[in-house]
């Protein structure tokens, strides 16, 4: 369980790091003169293929965007195939586009009026922390989806300018923590530091589903084995944030005993994260008696040699 949740510890920082350097190289562009903030107003659609290419090159990565302190909105999103943009001209509407480029005889793919990037969490939570840092994990102003964004505010001789945005998706997270091969009913989740759950392999979202939340493992809910973990990790260390070291320990779960493997996540943005691996006793007991059935076939067959 340490070495999964190791590997879980390594993707993290390997895949969330893409979207602040994305960040990064257009706050560098920006300051060289290669990138304009008055595009946002003037050529929307220069801004739109930088970010194209960007999301072309960088897997998992959502919407790469810009938002001016005057409330112009310009981003791309490669990986859903459209691109997005609020000024003036659209009504202060956020409208989606197909592809990477707008002709404005064409019908929108979405419509959301009232738009104001500068009212939007992600927006405000640049100013107020004033560098480079992480998002709460919110619900998308167009999608049922829910965002983690790295945003980078955007500051010429102490004056706000804007901000970039770059969203990773959970999806990603979460098809990689599926993935992995954790004995027969091994499980992986990730919590902050709240008790809510990131989307894990441990979160089954009905495909009915209209709305889509963050489930609170610390809540009265349906008896799952992540409401069980968190329950025993709060009992143990009264807070979520107080366990700051791996832990390994036990827990009886419906009539079984579980081995439970915690690691905290962090990164120099910000983020404060708890892994968490859960494997059955009864599994890891019969991989480790499989071992231990192959290294003695292999001795008796050096014994006989």
């Amino acid at each position: 369980t340490q070495e999964i949740t190791d590997r879980i510890d390594q993707h993290l920082h390997s895949y969330l790091e893409v979207a602040h350097s994305i960040d990064s190289i257009n706050l560098e562009a920006y300051r060289m003169g290669d990138l304009l903030l008055s595009d946002a107003q003037n050529n929307p659609q220069r801004l739109m293929r930088r970010f194209w290419q960007q999301g072309l090159q960088s897997k998992g990565i959502g919407t790469i965007a810009l938002a001016t302190r005057d409330g112009y909105f310009v981003g791309a999103n490669r990986a859903e195939n459209y691109v997005a943009l609020s000024n003036p001209s659209t009504g202060k509407s956020l409208r989606r586009y197909a592809g990477y480029s707008i002709d404005p005889s064409e019908q929108p793919l979405l419509e959301k009026p009232n738009y104001d990037p500068r009212q939007r969490s992600w927006y405000q939570t640049a100013v107020r922390v004033g560098k480079p840092t992480w998002t709460e994990i919110s619900r998308s102003a167009t999608s049922q989806r829910l965002d983690l964004s790295a945003v980078y505010p955007i500051y010429t001789n102490g004056q706000l300018q804007g901000t970039f945005l770059v969203d990773v998706s959970l999806a990603q997270i979460e098809k990689f923590l599926k993935a992995l091969k954790i004995d027969h009913r091994g499980e992986a989740s990730i919590l902050e530091l709240d008790g809510k759950l990131v989307p894990s392999s441990m979160l089954q979202l009905s495909a009915a589903q209209t709305q889509i939340q963050q489930q609170d493992v610390l809540q009265n809910g349906d008896p799952t084995l992540i409401h069980a973990v968190g329950m025993e990790l709060q009992s143990r260390w009264r807070s979520l944030s107080q366990v700051t070291q791996p832990q390994a320990f036990q827990l009886e779960w419906q009539g079984e005993t579980q081995f439970v493997q915690v690691k905290p996540f962090r990164d120099r943005f910000g983020l404060n994260w708890l892994i968490v691996v859960v494997v059955p006793k009864s599994d890891f007991m019969a991989e480790i008696r499989a071992n231990t059935k192959v290294t003695i076939v292999l001795c008796l067959v050096a014994l006989s040699v």
